[in-house]
């Protein structure tokens, strides 16, 4: 039986594939650069064609965005995605689409410790709900039921909350951005583009006359590391509005057991995630703070979590697993 999962990101696209029936052959993730293709079948029809897949029995996708009527309009791409279109194009028996971030949800059981920092301590509760949040290409939260042992992640897209200043000078970055948009919402900075937005910010505020270099986060991300007071400053601040931010979150979804930090950005700034800048305003929550410090945050340091969520949902999809 050949099963078939995916992570597919704004960014890159993984993918790992199983045959049940040769159980000592492994597999490595396969990476796409998303973008390079049209598509999600004509991606799809690239992983099958390098691998010399003909015929796969379960699939399961975990795709960026609300999951309607077995269909998904990405958030990040241009692409809208229908379950039957790709069981009608493609050799796939049986297909599942889920949220990117409920794959994470599923996928955060089979990591081990060394994949998880801890960020905050807390007062962990095994019986405790989840909450999973993270900055990549987007921002995703998924708010996580634990019912008699076992993890229901709930469709959300926290990510697009209103951004809710907490200090003057993020009041000063509200107006910033209202200069080009009305609405300015978590994922503008918390995400790939938010850090290279919040550096635009920062270049500004130090000095107004000159124009500010257009960077990616990973190049902002190099400057820091580098001590460079413009890339620093960005980091801080996207630090300690993500900690505010899962803050909010946590009074809305009180997760006792355990705050999740996965994406694809939390894990290459591990040394600034590990501050105060992020636990700080993480515990601002005034008459809430007894709430919010009894939870721990964990940083999720494996990548492939998505892609481990979505190969589960496969396995169940063909009765060799339990969710």
């Amino acid at each position: 039986m050949m099963l078939l999962a995916g992570d597919v990101g704004g960014t890159t696209s993984r993918f790992l594939w199983l045959d049940t029936d040769n159980p000592d052959h492994s597999t490595t993730p396969s990476y796409y650069s998303s973008a390079q293709f049209t598509s999600f079948p004509a991606l799809l029809e690239t992983f099958l064609r390098d691998q010399n897949i003909t015929h796969v029995d379960y699939a399961c996708f975990g795709l960026p965005g609300p999951v309607a009527d077995e269909e998904v309009s990405l958030t990040n791409l241009p692409w809208i995605i229908s379950r039957y279109e790709l069981q009608n194009l493609l050799p796939i028996k049986q297909v599942k689409l889920i949220n990117d971030f409920h794959a994470i949800a599923l996928g955060i059981n089979l990591l081990q410790s060394q994949d998880l920092v801890c960020l905050y301590q807390g007062a962990f509760d095994r019986k405790g709900n989840r909450l999973v949040i993270g900055a990549g290409t987007g921002l995703g939260v998924v708010p996580v039921c634990q019912h008699l042992g076992h993890f229901y992640p709930q469709p959300s897209e926290g990510g697009h909350l209103n951004f809710a200043p907490l200090d003057t000078r993020q009041e000063e970055l509200l107006r910033w951005f209202r200069r080009c948009q009305s609405r300015v919402v978590y994922e503008n900075l918390l995400s790939g583009s938010g850090l290279e937005n919040l550096y635009q910010f920062c270049f500004e505020q130090q000095d107004s006359e000159k124009t500010a270099p257009r960077l990616s986060a990973a190049e902002i991300h190099i400057l820091a590391e580098k001590h460079d007071v413009v890339a620093s400053a960005a980091i801080h601040m996207f630090v300690n509005i993500y900690g505010h931010f899962v803050g909010n979150l946590a009074l809305l979804w009180p997760a006792y057991g355990g705050i999740y930090i996965a994406g694809g950005i939390g894990a290459k700034i591990a040394r600034w995630m590990t501050t105060t800048a992020f636990t700080t305003p993480f515990l601002d929550q005034g008459k809430m703070r007894a709430m919010v410090e009894k939870m721990p945050i964990y940083l999720v340091m494996d990548d492939l979590v998505g892609l481990k969520g979505a190969l589960l949902v496969s396995k169940q999809l063909a009765g060799q697993s339990k969710l």
